[in-house]
């Protein structure tokens, strides 16, 4: 960086004074001057004109007071220095300038955006978080998160003044100061209410159905409750022992019970009478197969029967 070795100015009576010229003597620096009322010679002029042409709508789109032109045009000037340029090869003014990507990090508010700063010389009981409108960024002050505030005493920006803060959040318009240990007008301790998560609310509906279907009477007075598993009657036993057969005849004398029974005698017969053809089908086939079956392979015949008394 130094002299530039050509100046293009404008007429203007501070660039072409008697100082003016021998600074550019000095060093080097040839002057250029344009044609009077002919802005177009001045490649500068563009710019300026899409400076003017954007503040103007940012203060529109923001609702912000005319007086605060120059904090919005400071505020434009910045973000087009940190953006990409196609003349640039799409890169940024700053990374020309300096040969390093900037950081954009520090972007977090639009012009005249409501914000909560932080107060450190705010006195108890009142609160340390006050409102106020953002500006623009302190780019000579501490960090790169640090911003110029325009304070908003009473929600009246008249009444306020400028400052330089680096605790700064977003809030709207319609927001109260920051919940704090205290509220200042009163000094009523609260708590923040917990958030319910979707799956907390849906057990608690169904708990309620729950509770409310519990508590509905049954007219008629029957068991609502499904049935999942049926049982039918178990078939009973017979020993091929008549010995045996006697002494089980006591103890299958009493009707077998179950734990569940079936509400329906139809599915029940049904059921048994399925259990009962197979069983039958069964024994017949063993007994086929015991009357062709001969253990001592001889020419004497010994009578086998299967049936089951």
């Amino acid at each position: 960086m130094g002299a530039p070795n050509i100046l293009l100015t404008d007429n203007a009576q501070t660039e072409i004074g008697v100082k003016w010229t021998k600074t550019s003597r000095d060093n080097a620096t040839r002057q250029v001057k344009t044609v009077p009322h002919n802005q177009n010679q001045n490649n500068s002029e563009r710019k300026v004109q899409d400076v003017k042409r954007r503040t103007i709508v940012t203060l529109r789109y923001a609702m912000a007071p005319l007086v605060f032109w120059c904090y919005c045009m400071y505020f434009i000037v910045d973000c087009l220095n940190h953006s990409a340029n196609k003349e640039l090869g799409y890169r940024t003014p700053m990374e020309k300038l300096f040969g390093h990507t900037p950081d954009i990090s520090m972007f977090r508010f639009h012009f005249w955006e409501p914000v909560w700063y932080y107060e450190p010389t705010a006195k108890y009981p009142k609160s340390n978080f006050l409102p106020g409108r953002f500006v623009g960024i302190a780019w000579d002050h501490g960090d790169a998160f640090t911003y110029k505030i325009w304070t908003t005493p009473d929600n009246d920006w008249t009444k306020g003044c400028e400052l330089v803060r680096n605790v700064v959040k977003s809030r709207h318009i319609t927001e109260i100061e920051p919940r704090a240990d205290y509220d200042e007008s009163s000094l009523v301790f609260s708590k923040a209410k917990k958030k319910r998560t979707q799956k907390k609310r849906s057990q608690e509906s169904q708990s309620k159905k729950r509770t409310r279907a519990s508590e509905e009477p049954n007219p008629e007075g029957q068991d609502t409750r499904k049935r999942l598993v049926t049982f039918s009657d178990s078939p009973k036993i017979h020993s091929a022992d008549p010995g045996e057969k006697g002494g089980l005849e006591g103890e299958q004398g009493q009707e077998p019970t179950t734990p569940i029974q079936n509400d329906s005698s139809a599915t029940a017969e049904t059921h048994n009478t399925t259990i009962n053809s197979k069983r039958k089908r069964d024994e017949d086939t063993q007994s086929d197969a015991f009357t062709e079956f001969n253990p001592l392979d001889n020419d004497e015949e010994i009578e086998m029967s299967s049936e089951v008394k």
